[in-house]
């Protein structure tokens, strides 16, 4: 099974980097556009969710079997919670401070991501081509982070002019990642593009067996 936190493309862009700006002076109102975590194909879809204090959290499950939420925070209330069908979202309360965690599903045990919960709105996550952008960042030196699970952390120095939004590159090598002899070795990684600018009703399926797992039983069976 395919590590889902190391997803390179074939030009070595590099997805699911968290890439957030420190030092924003002034008090942000929370986004109001829920982020949402789903469960598909027994994997967490979007392996990394970055979100903002205080905005809302949708959990869904788009498999029709069963899956637990987990999520092992510790200075936020944890939460913990199953879901035994399709589920279009179930609400969880919004992070009440800045704060990095795991959540696992303790049904498939290789089901893991990781939500990092900002107290300001100047973060994004790397899309599949490597590319990101963090909008209506005002004039001034910053410092940006660009965190990856597998490749550690960098921190470089922005600044930002009026009218003139900037660009930042961060390249992740191999020798940058943990200690974990299940990850792939990566290729010299780019990331670019840092911008500064201004159904309910429906009744639920039956459940089906998790198909992953029911090809582990039969395995074993055969066996």
């Amino acid at each position: 099974m395919p590590d889902p936190a190391v997803a390179i493309s074939a030009a070595g862009e590099l997805q699911g980097v968290v890439i957030s700006i420190a030092g924003v002076e002034g008090t942000f109102a929370p986004l109001t556009t829920p982020a949402v975590l789903d469960q598909k194909g027994c994997m967490y879809s979007p392996h990394v969710l970055a979100v903002q204090v205080g905005q809302p959290i949708n959990v869904k499950n788009s498999d029709p079997f069963m899956h637990n939420v987990n999520g092992q925070a510790s200075v936020n209330p944890p939460f913990n919670f199953a879901q035994p069908n399709v589920d279009p979202g179930k609400a969880i309360p919004p992070m009440k401070a800045a704060e990095t965690f795991r959540v696992k599903c303790d049904v498939h045990p290789w089901m893991s991501a990781h939500v990092h919960a900002f107290d300001h709105p100047f973060f994004a996550v790397s899309k599949a081509d490597g590319a990101f952008a963090i909008e209506n960042v005002p004039p001034g030196t910053y410092k940006v982070t660009a965190w990856h699970e597998r490749f550690g952390q960098q921190t470089k120095d922005v600044t930002v002019e009026a009218g003139k939004p900037p660009t930042v590159e961060f390249t992740f090598s191999e020798g940058g990642a943990r200690a974990n002899p299940a990850s792939p070795l990566m290729k010299v990684v780019t990331l670019a593009m840092l911008g500064a600018g201004g159904t309910t009703g429906k009744s639920a399926a039956p459940a089906t067996p998790c198909p992953t797992c029911s090809a582990k039983a039969n395995t074993s069976k055969s066996n």
